[in-house]
């Protein structure tokens, strides 16, 4: 799942090595969920967004499959062992931040 959030306070970011930084109004962030339904993943994400609100207008829900799976975790273990074996529901991923500006 991929979730825009919109911060409830713009917040500062610090520019990379190829420049940029300046104040962000919200963020894109990547979550790994197993939920019984799309509504259900959608409570779990949203739980867990402590500093904005998700559109969902501008998010997208798709089903991965195993080889994406391993591609977007890498090395690092999941969050939720039991949720990411799909045993119960749960966020078995969470990508970093990708902000963007006020446009």
């Amino acid at each position: 799942m991929l979730a825009s959030v919109v911060l409830r306070e713009p917040e500062t970011v610090m520019g990379t090595a190829e420049g940029g930084g300046g104040v962000a109004i919200g963020y894109y962030r990547n979550f790994g969920v197993t939920a019984e339904s799309e509504q259900s993943a959608h409570v779990l994400v949203e739980q867990s967004i402590p500093d904005g609100s998700i559109i969902w207008t501008e998010s997208e829900t798709t089903e991965l499959s195993e080889a994406r799976v391993r591609k977007l975790i890498g090395r690092k273990p999941p969050l939720d062992l039991a949720a990411f074996r799909g045993e119960m529901s749960g966020i078995w991923y969470k990508s970093g931040h990708i902000f963007y500006p006020e446009e």
